[in-house]
């Protein structure tokens, strides 16, 4: 290889003993135009400084989950509304409360759980074609094909928020009066 107008920008050493390890890097520090970078100290401080911008993406993520936990709130609410001469009528022809209750409740499971298994699928999907099309994010481990125990939780969380927001509807569907609603009451 011909070195000429060429400089060494980069060396990369290797220590043979612990000591080494302590000393070396101090005594190229010393030298002008010299720095010694340990590459393990150098990842963990990059990690450091990253931490708070996961710490914002946790907290952004925490966000989001309460705003569509209440978003699903108001769509099974809004649902409510606009079925209860729907729930008037099974009450008449002889529904029981708890059936009509339990019926709402299982839509809002039902709904809660295809949301949750499409938003996962078409997250992957989107991972996937992202990697396929940006190499980068393949190194990164980001290839759209692992599932992870946390997207479990996610749909976990997701049925209880379901639960959760068809259960406000239900009540009010439980004590609905049907004739009442029906004479055009409310």
């Amino acid at each position: 290889m011909d070195a000429t107008g060429k400089e060494v920008t980069a060396l990369l050493v290797q220590y043979t003993s612990p000591v080494a390890a302590v000393r070396m890097p101090r005594a190229i520090n010393e030298r002008i135009g010299l720095q010694a970078a340990s590459p393990a100290l150098e990842i963990t401080r990059l990690y450091n400084i990253s931490s708070g911008l996961t710490d914002a993406g946790k907290l952004l993520a925490i966000i989001m989950t309460i705003i569509g936990g209440l978003s699903i709130f108001v769509a099974f609410s809004n649902a409510a509304v606009s079925k209860m001469y729907d729930i008037a009528l099974l009450r008449a022809m002889g529904a029981k409360p708890r059936d009509v209750f339990k019926q709402q409740l299982y839509e809002g499971i039902l709904i809660a759980s295809l949301s949750g298994v499409l938003g996962v699928g078409i997250a992957h999907l989107v991972i996937s074609v992202s990697a396929a099309v940006y190499d980068p994010l393949a190194v990164f481990g980001l290839t759209g094909t692992a599932f992870y125990l946390q997207e479990i939780y996610l749909l976990i969380g997701t049925v209880i928020v379901g639960i959760l927001a068809a259960t406000w509807p239900a009540i009010g569907s439980y004590k609905v009066d049907p004739m009442l609603l029906l004479k055009g009451g409310r």
